[in-house]
Protein backbone atom coordinates (compact mmCIF):
# COMPACT_ATOMS: atom_id res chain seq x y z
CA UNK A 1 0.00 0.00 0.00
CA UNK A 2 1.55 3.36 -0.98
CA UNK A 3 2.06 5.88 1.81
CA UNK A 4 -0.76 8.35 1.95
CA UNK A 5 -0.17 12.03 2.82
CA UNK A 6 -1.95 11.84 6.18
CA UNK A 7 0.17 8.84 7.19
CA UNK A 8 3.35 10.75 6.44
CA UNK A 9 2.08 13.85 8.30
CA UNK A 10 1.22 11.68 11.30
CA UNK A 11 4.71 10.18 11.29
CA UNK A 12 6.35 13.61 11.13
CA UNK A 13 4.17 14.95 13.95
CA UNK A 14 4.99 11.91 16.09
CA UNK A 15 8.69 12.56 15.50
CA UNK A 16 8.19 16.22 16.45
CA UNK A 17 6.33 15.12 19.59
CA UNK A 18 9.35 13.02 20.58
CA UNK A 19 11.70 15.94 19.95
CA UNK A 20 9.61 18.36 22.02
CA UNK A 21 9.35 15.88 24.88
CA UNK A 22 13.10 15.25 24.80
CA UNK A 23 13.70 18.99 25.12
CA UNK A 24 11.24 19.55 27.98
CA UNK A 25 12.76 20.11 31.39
CA UNK A 26 10.71 18.82 34.33
CA UNK A 27 9.82 22.33 35.51
CA UNK A 28 8.35 23.15 32.09
CA UNK A 29 6.07 20.13 32.25
CA UNK A 30 4.24 21.78 35.14
CA UNK A 31 4.48 25.38 33.90
CA UNK A 32 1.16 27.02 33.08
CA UNK A 33 0.42 27.66 29.42
CA UNK A 34 -3.19 28.87 29.69
CA UNK A 35 -5.41 28.67 32.77
CA UNK A 36 -5.27 25.12 34.10
CA UNK A 37 -3.40 23.91 31.02
CA UNK A 38 0.25 22.99 31.54
CA UNK A 39 2.59 21.21 29.16
CA UNK A 40 1.89 17.95 31.00
CA UNK A 41 -1.88 18.44 30.81
CA UNK A 42 -1.63 19.21 27.09
CA UNK A 43 0.32 15.99 26.56
CA UNK A 44 -2.32 13.95 28.42
CA UNK A 45 -5.00 15.75 26.42
CA UNK A 46 -3.25 14.77 23.17
CA UNK A 47 -2.94 11.18 24.41
CA UNK A 48 -6.64 11.06 25.28
CA UNK A 49 -7.82 12.31 21.88
CA UNK A 50 -5.39 10.08 19.96
CA UNK A 51 -6.64 7.09 21.94
CA UNK A 52 -10.25 8.16 21.47
CA UNK A 53 -9.76 8.30 17.70
CA UNK A 54 -8.08 4.87 17.84
CA UNK A 55 -11.01 3.42 19.80
CA UNK A 56 -13.51 4.97 17.39
CA UNK A 57 -11.71 3.35 14.46
CA UNK A 58 -11.43 -0.02 16.18
CA UNK A 59 -15.13 0.07 17.10
CA UNK A 60 -16.05 0.89 13.50
CA UNK A 61 -13.89 -1.94 12.20
CA UNK A 62 -15.33 -4.45 14.70
CA UNK A 63 -18.84 -3.29 13.78
CA UNK A 64 -18.02 -3.60 10.09
CA UNK A 65 -18.69 0.09 9.53
CA UNK A 66 -16.62 1.83 6.92
CA UNK A 67 -16.03 4.89 9.13
CA UNK A 68 -16.48 5.83 12.79
CA UNK A 69 -19.67 7.48 13.96
CA UNK A 70 -19.70 11.26 13.71
CA UNK A 71 -19.61 13.19 16.98
CA UNK A 72 -20.91 16.66 17.72
CA UNK A 73 -17.91 19.00 17.67
CA UNK A 74 -19.17 20.85 20.76
CA UNK A 75 -18.80 17.64 22.70
CA UNK A 76 -15.00 17.89 22.55
CA UNK A 77 -14.98 21.12 24.56
CA UNK A 78 -17.21 19.56 27.21
CA UNK A 79 -14.97 16.49 27.44
CA UNK A 80 -11.89 18.70 27.74
CA UNK A 81 -13.45 20.87 30.46
CA UNK A 82 -14.55 17.82 32.43
CA UNK A 83 -11.22 16.05 32.02
CA UNK A 84 -8.66 18.74 32.87
CA UNK A 85 -8.90 18.20 36.65
CA UNK A 86 -8.17 14.48 36.25
CA UNK A 87 -5.51 15.03 33.62
CA UNK A 88 -3.72 17.50 35.88
CA UNK A 89 -2.99 14.90 38.57
CA UNK A 90 -1.16 12.57 36.18
CA UNK A 91 2.60 12.79 36.82
CA UNK A 92 4.14 14.88 34.03
CA UNK A 93 6.71 12.29 32.93
CA UNK A 94 3.87 9.74 32.71
CA UNK A 95 2.11 12.25 30.47
CA UNK A 96 5.07 12.22 28.08
CA UNK A 97 4.99 8.43 27.83
CA UNK A 98 1.21 8.42 27.39
CA UNK A 99 1.35 10.95 24.56
CA UNK A 100 4.02 9.02 22.66
CA UNK A 101 2.34 5.65 23.13
CA UNK A 102 -1.08 6.95 22.09
CA UNK A 103 0.35 8.66 19.00
CA UNK A 104 2.10 5.47 17.99
CA UNK A 105 -1.05 3.38 18.52
CA UNK A 106 -3.46 5.60 16.60
CA UNK A 107 -0.99 6.19 13.79
CA UNK A 108 -0.66 2.43 13.37
CA UNK A 109 -4.42 1.97 13.11
CA UNK A 110 -4.78 4.86 10.66
CA UNK A 111 -1.93 3.59 8.49
CA UNK A 112 -3.65 0.21 8.20
CA UNK A 113 -7.04 1.54 7.07
CA UNK A 114 -8.54 0.38 3.82
CA UNK A 115 -8.58 2.87 0.97
CA UNK A 116 -12.39 2.96 0.87
CA UNK A 117 -12.53 4.07 4.52
CA UNK A 118 -9.98 6.79 3.87
CA UNK A 119 -11.84 7.98 0.77
CA UNK A 120 -15.18 8.07 2.64
CA UNK A 121 -13.74 10.19 5.43
CA UNK A 122 -11.98 12.57 3.10
CA UNK A 123 -15.21 13.02 1.12
CA UNK A 124 -17.10 13.76 4.35
CA UNK A 125 -14.48 16.27 5.49
CA UNK A 126 -13.58 14.37 8.68
CA UNK A 127 -9.84 14.69 8.20
CA UNK A 128 -9.17 14.75 11.96
CA UNK A 129 -9.94 11.04 12.08
CA UNK A 130 -7.06 10.48 9.65
CA UNK A 131 -4.62 13.33 10.09
CA UNK A 132 -3.66 13.56 13.76
CA UNK A 133 -0.84 15.97 12.99
CA UNK A 134 -3.10 19.03 13.00
CA UNK A 135 -4.12 18.49 16.62
CA UNK A 136 -0.61 17.58 17.71
CA UNK A 137 1.04 20.56 16.03
CA UNK A 138 -1.43 22.99 17.61
CA UNK A 139 -0.41 21.88 21.09
CA UNK A 140 3.25 21.35 20.31
CA UNK A 141 3.37 24.94 19.07
CA UNK A 142 2.04 26.10 22.47
CA UNK A 143 4.59 23.99 24.35
CA UNK A 144 7.44 25.26 22.16
CA UNK A 145 6.35 28.87 22.79
CA UNK A 146 6.61 28.14 26.52
CA UNK A 147 10.08 26.62 26.07
CA UNK A 148 11.22 29.64 24.05
CA UNK A 149 9.83 32.10 26.60
CA UNK A 150 11.58 30.28 29.45
CA UNK A 151 14.92 30.41 27.61
CA UNK A 152 14.82 34.20 27.39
Amino acid sequence: MPIRPHVERNERSRFRLQQVIDALADDLLTATIDGPWTSGVLLVHMAFWDRFVKERWEHALRSQQRTPAVLDLGLADLVNDASVPGWSVIPPRDATRMALAAADEVDGVIASLADNAVEALLAAGWNSLLDRSVHRHEHLDAIERLVSASAQ
